[in-house]
C-alpha cells in the first residue's frame, strides 16, 4: 500500500473530492480526510500498488542491427533505448531519406518504423534480408497500412513489447 498526502489552501464545494473518493474506492483503495478548523484539511490517498519489479535487461538482441527511423525525437530515442537495452546496436534516423542515404553502406536486420511506411522502401529493406516493423499512430486504421502483412504495434507500446516483436522477426517468425 501506498499513502499519498495532499494539502491545500483553497476551498472548493466538494465535488472533485467525491469523485476521488470514487474512484479511489473502485480501485480498492480508500480516502481519508482529516481537517481542523482554521488549520485547513489534509486528505489521504491510500491505493492497493503493487511495485514493479525491476528485471535485468537481456541481451537477446546481442549483434543485432536495427535501424530506428522517426521523425520525432523523443520517440526515436524511446524506441532506441528499448532495443539497446537488448544489446542491439541501433542506428537512428528522422527521416525515410536519411536511412536511404545509408542503404548502400549499412545492412540492417530490421528496421523500426515509428512514422508512416513507405511500401517501396519496406520492399527494397526486404529484398536486401532487412525485417520491417511498423509502430503504427494511436489513431491509425490497422487496415490504413499499404503493402504486405508486415509485424505492426500501436503506439504508445512497451519497450518489451517493441523488443519481442524485434525478436520474432529476426527468428523468422511471422508478424502477428
Amino acid at each position: 500500500f501506498r499513502r499519498v498526502l495532499f494539502r491545500s489552501r483553497y476551498g472548493g464545494s466538494g465535488l472533485g473530492l467525491a469523485i476521488c473518493r470514487e474512484l479511489a474506492e473502485l480501485m480498492g483503495g480508500t480516502l481519508g480526510l482529516d481537517s481542523e478548523l482554521g488549520v485547513g484539511s489534509e486528505f489521504s490517498l491510500v491505493l492497493p500498488l503493487e511495485s514493479e519489479s525491476v528485471a535485468k535487461p537481456t541481451k537477446t538482441l546481442s549483434g543485432s542491427r536495427i535501424a530506428v527511423i522517426d521523425s520525432l525525437p523523443a520517440s526515436c530515442q524511446a524506441i532506441a533505448s528499448a532495443l539497446m537495452g537488448a544489446d542491439a546496436s541501433v542506428s537512428r534516423f528522422a527521416t525515410k531519406a536519411e536511412l536511404e542515404s545509408q542503404f548502400d553502406q549499412q545492412h540492417f536486420d530490421c528496421a523500426v518504423f515509428g512514422i508512416e511506411l513507405d511500401a517501396v522502401l519496406c520492399e527494397r529493406l526486404r529484398v536486401a534480408g532487412t525485417q520491417c516493423m511498423l509502430l503504427v499512430p494511436p489513431t491509425a486504421s490497422w487496415e490504413s497500412i499499404p503493402g504486405e502483412a508486415i509485424a505492426e504495434l500501436r503506439k504508445p507500446a512497451l519497450s518489451g513489447d517493441i523488443v519481442a516483436v524485434v525478436e520474432s522477426l529476426l527468428r523468422g517468425e511471422e508478424p502477428s
